[in-house]
């Protein structure tokens, strides 16, 4: 996929919707069609942007986005969890990274 449109995505943290998430149209439409709920949030270390999916979990947003396979993770590039888009999210092993993830 390419890196395509960006759009921002409000992110509610500490109790207010203060700040924004970017990531690419095609990867919020496939989220929002697959039930995701818009209602994304803050987790409580602070290193991912946490969603609920249909089936009432709580999962990082950059790990619907990249569905990592057993032993991997999503890392973000940059080190910003509010950096959804596909060119800041890459796979890496399971518990071998500094780089945040997601």
């Amino acid at each position: 996929m390419a890196d395509g449109v960006h759009v921002s995505v409000p992110v509610q943290v500490k109790g207010q919707w203060n700040r924004k998430a970017k990531i690419n149209q095609e990867d919020l439409d496939d989220l929002l069609w697959g039930g995701c709920v818009n209602q994304w949030f803050l987790g409580h270390r602070g290193d991912n942007v946490l969603a609920h999916t249909p089936h009432d979990r709580v999962v990082p947003v950059a790990s619907l986005i990249m569905k990592p396979p057993r032993g991997y993770q999503v890392a973000f590039k940059d080190g910003d969890p509010f950096n959804l888009t596909r060119a800041n999210l890459t796979l890496v092993p399971s518990k071998t990274s500094d780089i945040p993830r997601g």
